[in-house]
């Protein structure tokens, strides 16, 4: 091949290469997770997909303005104001996190088969919006 053709060649993968950066960029799993409440069970679609029926709850906490302090290698995505994925806190131990990190107040939840799940939403208020839902949908059951 001439030097023209690695030429042409070098600039198609560096094309590609930066299309599928773009690509992988904008996909709703690098994004915040989509958590939906339903009337059986939370929805969390982010990094990790899962579904918790409430009836596999084994507890819940409402953990206010709760500084998580992270411990070794975390194996999720994180950007500006949120992480995605699996992670390992100090006093929480490994979970699934969906977490914005704009503000400090988390949910807390230990299901039968799923283990921990940290989780919370854009503000506090709705955060704790979803905890008296939840709460009361674990209580119902």
């Amino acid at each position: 091949m001439n030097k023209y053709s690695w030429m042409m060649v070098y600039a198609f993968l560096f094309s590609f290469l930066m299309v599928m950066i773009g690509v992988a960029l904008e996909a709703p799993a690098t994004g915040p997770a989509e958590i939906a409440c339903t009337d059986r069970f939370i929805e969390f679609n982010g990094l990790i997909y899962k579904q918790v029926p409430y009836d596999q709850i084994r507890s819940i906490e409402l953990l206010r303005n709760y500084d998580l302090k992270r411990k070794g290698i975390q194996e999720g995505v994180e950007f500006e104001h949120y992480y995605n994925g699996n992670a390992d806190f100090q006093t929480i131990g490994r979970c699934s996190a969906y977490l914005y990190l704009t503000h400090k107040d988390y949910i807390a939840i230990v299901t039968a088969d799923s283990g921990t799940i940290l989780f919370n939403e854009p503000t506090p208020e709705i955060t704790t919006q979803m905890y008296d839902y939840i709460k009361n949908r674990i209580d119902a059951a």
